[in-house]
C-alpha cells in the first residue's frame, strides 16, 4: 500500500470558523483565521474521497477532482483547491496505525477514524482482562462488580458524558430506564422492517466487520492469530469445507447492541458455552489470545429452505453481564427480525454460512487490507446467488463513475452530431 500526500488550500468567501479533516494523519480541529489556509493531509492510494467537516456540516470531497465549492443553502462559503504533492511508501508501523485506528465508512465511502477510548477505560479493560493479576477469578469477580454497578441507578451519572463523548443521538432510541445498562440496551424508535428473503444477506449487527468467502477464506486464520482458533469448534461441527463464508462483527461499547436475522432461517439448535470475558477489541482478536473459542458464547444454528445451514455465534466480552434471547426451536425467523441482545460492554457476533456468500466488493477489498468496515444492523452486504444486479452500485464512487461514463458518452454523441451538422451547414453555404 502507498500513501498519497495532498495539499489543500481553503479560500474563504463567507464566514466559516473551523475545519476537521477525517483522514490518516489528522482529525484534529483547525481554526480558519486567514482568508487562505494551507493544510496537508494523506490518503491511501485506493481512496476516492475524504470526509471533511466545516463548522457543523459534514461532507466529502472527490479526490478525482481538484476543486470543491463548499455551499450552505446554495451560497458558496468557501472554495477548496487540492492536489497531490507526493506519493509515499509507508512502513509497517504506519500501516498498523491505519489498520488499528481507521475504519471504512460505506456511508461516506472513505476511511474515518474510530473513536478511541480514554485512558481510564483502557486500564479498566486490562484489569478485567487479568492483564495485571493473571487470575481469571479476580477478573471475573471485578466483571461481576462492574456489571452490578452499571445496572444500578447510580450509573445514570455516566450516561450524559457517554452520549457526549460518542456523539450519540438519543432521539433515535427508546430508553426504558435511568441506569447505564438501560441506556446500553436501548432500542431503535424506527424498527427494522421484517421481510421474507432467500437471497440477500444483511448485517446482523451494528458493528465494525470483516468478511471472508471462497476468495479470501485463507486470510481468516491469518487475521485471527489465536494459536488454537478453530472454526469447527466455534460452530460445534466436526468438519467444515472451503466454501464456508464468515462475517466477524465487532460491536464497540457505543454501538446499538441488538442482534437481527441476516436472512430467513428455521432455528434447529441452541447451545451455550461458558468461558472467559476477554475483550473482543481488534488488538485481542488479532493476537495470540483465543478470544472467539474461549469466551462465553451462545451458538444459534439455522436451516434454510434449501436444506443448507447458517450459524450465529454471540460472543460475550469485557463487562458483558449476559447474552439475552427468547427463542424457540423449530420456529422460522425472518430477515431483520430481532432475536437477541447483549447487556453491557463490547461484544462480537460471528455469522457462518455453509455455502458461499458473494459479499459486496468494497467490504471484501478492505477486509483484505485488514481494515474493518462500519455497517449498521439490517444493511445489505451480499447475496447467495451472485445476483450482482444493482447491488454494487450502491457504492457512491461506483455510481459516480457509471454516471460519469454515461455523461461522457452522451457528450461524445452530441459533439459528433454538432460536427456533422457543421459540415452540412458548410456544404449548404458553398452551394
Amino acid at each position: 500500500m502507498e500513501l498519497i500526500k495532498w495539499k489543500l488550500v481553503i479560500k474563504k468567501i463567507n464566514d466559516i470558523e473551523k475545519i476537521i479533516i477525517y483522514t490518516l494523519n489528522q482529525n484534529n480541529l483547525i481554526y480558519l483565521k486567514e482568508d487562505n489556509t494551507e493544510i496537508y493531509f494523506y490518503s491511501i492510494k485506493s481512496q476516492k474521497e475524504v470526509l471533511l467537516q466545516i463548522d457543523d456540516n459534514i461532507f466529502s470531497i472527490d479526490l478525482l477532482n481538484n476543486k470543491h465549492n463548499y455551499e450552505v443553502n446554495n451560497i458558496v462559503k468557501a472554495i477548496l483547491f487540492y492536489d497531490k504533492v507526493d506519493i509515499i511508501k509507508f512502513s509497517s508501523d504506519k500501516q498498523n496505525f491505519i489498520k488499528d485506528r481507521y475504519i471504512y465508512s460505506r456511508k461516506y465511502n472513505t476511511l474515518i477514524p474510530e473513536y478511541r477510548y480514554g485512558i481510564f477505560y483502557l486500564i479498566l479493560r486490562d484489569v478485567l482482562n487479568n492483564t495485571y493479576f493473571g487470575s481469571n477469578y479476580i477478573a471475573s469477580f471485578l466483571t461481576y462488580l462492574m456489571g452490578y454497578f452499571l445496572k444500578s441507578n447510580f450509573s445514570a451519572l455516566l450516561v450524559n458524558s457517554f452520549i457526549k463523548n460518542y456523539h450519540i443521538n438519543k432521539n433515535k432510541y427508546i430508553i426504558k430506564g435511568p441506569s447505564f445498562n438501560d441506556f446500553f440496551i436501548r432500542e431503535l424508535k424506527e424498527q427494522l422492517p421484517i421481510i421474507k428473503n432467500n437471497d440477500i444477506i444483511y448485517s446482523p449487527a451494528t458493528s465494525r466487520s470483516m468478511v471472508y468467502n471462497y476468495k479470501n477464506f485463507y486470510k481468516l486464520k491469518l487475521y485471527i492469530k489465536g494459536k488454537y482458533f478453530s472454526l469447527s469448534k466455534l460452530i460445534d461441527e466436526k468438519q467444515i469445507n472451503h466454501k464456508y463464508s464468515v462475517i466477524l462483527c465487532r460491536l464497540a461499547i457505543n454501538d446499538y447492541h441488538h442482534i437481527h436475522m441476516p436472512e430467513d432461517g428455521t432455528l434447529v439448535k441452541i447451545k451455550e458455552f461458558n468461558g472467559t470475558y476477554i475483550s473482543v477489541a481488534k488488538e485481542y482478536i488479532n493476537s495470540n489470545i483465543n478470544v472467539l473459542n474461549d469466551n462465553k458464547r451462545v451458538l444459534l444454528k439455522f436451516k434454510r429452505n434449501d436444506g443448507t445451514y447458517f450459524y450465529l455465534v454471540l460472543v460475550g466480552s469485557i463487562v458483558v453481564a449476559s447474552i439475552k434471547y427468547q427463542l424457540e426451536l423449530n420456529k422460522k425467523y425472518l430477515t431483520k427480525q430481532k432475536i437477541a441482545y447483549f447487556e453491557l460492554g463490547g461484544s462480537c457476533v460471528v455469522y457462518v454460512s455453509d455455502k458461499n456468500i458473494y459479499f459486496d466488493e468494497d467490504i471484501i477489498y478492505y477486509t483484505n487490507e485488514e481494515i474493518e468496515t462500519y455497517m449498521k444492523a439490517g444493511e445489505e452486504i451480499g447475496n447467495i446467488n451472485n445476483a450482482r444486479k444493482i447491488l454494487y452500485l450502491k457504492n457512491y464512487a461506483i455510481k459516480k463513475h457509471v454516471c460519469g461514463f454515461i455523461n461522457n458518452l452522451i457528450e461524445i454523441i452530441i459533439n459528433f452530431i454538432i460536427k456533422i451538422n457543421n459540415k452540412l451547414l458548410k456544404n449548404i453555404e458553398i452551394i
